[in-house]
């Protein structure tokens, strides 16, 4: 869906019916399924592994069919390729070609356009799964965590009750 993304059901100034529903992910109640993932491989770039490891724990993930991890798995190697060093030739000395010359360059724009274009298709960012109607609640799973901290949000949810 092109445009920007749209507002949160509680961020919106008119009640209207959606014509496609928003589907709600609550991270407090996801039940495990036997989904095989592919191992990340340890000799990604830091940041193509990291953002490999850390789609294991988005609430999304509970929506990744095997196809999706192996789309992930794609998306990670392609992104690793961009962030080391490239080949882009040899160095000619006297007589022949001595040595191959690897140089770190920028990451082209097509090649970055790419490379989010799949990233977005695994709803990696809230403005995609606002686009496909889908909210993650972590409300209840932060609070958890954090203890006795109360949530701005809610207490201005319950203001304009």
């Amino acid at each position: 869906m092109p445009g920007p993304p749209p507002k949160l059901p509680e961020e919106r100034r008119r009640a209207n019916k959606d014509v496609v529903e928003m589907t709600t992910v609550d991270i407090s109640e996801l039940v495990s399924r036997p989904i095989e993932i592919p191992a990340a491989d340890p000799g990604w770039h830091e940041i193509a592994l990291g953002w490999y490891e850390s789609l294991q724990g988005s609430a999304v993930a509970t929506l990744y069919e095997p196809t999706d991890w192996w789309t992930a798995y794609l998306a990670a190697e392609q992104l690793d390729r961009l962030l080391k060093p490239q080949f882009v030739g040899f160095e000619e000395h006297g007589e022949g070609v001595t040595e191959a010359k690897f140089v770190r360059t920028h990451i082209k724009g097509s090649e970055m356009s790419a490379l989010l274009r799949v990233m977005n298709e695994l709803m990696t960012t809230e403005a995609t799964r606002r686009r496909l109607r889908i909210q993650v609640k972590r409300e209840q799973a932060q609070a958890e965590l954090i203890g006795n901290v109360t949530s701005i949000t809610k207490n201005r949810r319950e203001a304009m009750s």
